[in-house]
C-alpha cells in the first residue's frame, strides 16, 4: 500500500489507496 508521511515518525495511510491494507499483516 501507499503511505503519506508527515513529520518524522507519523505515517498516515491514505483511505483512498486501494492497497492501503498492504501495510496490515493478517
Amino acid at each position: 500500500g501507499w503511505a503519506k508521511v508527515y513529520g518524522y515518525n507519523t505515517i498516515i495511510l491514505d483511505d483512498d489507496d486501494p492497497y492501503v491494507h498492504g501495510f496490515q499483516v493478517i
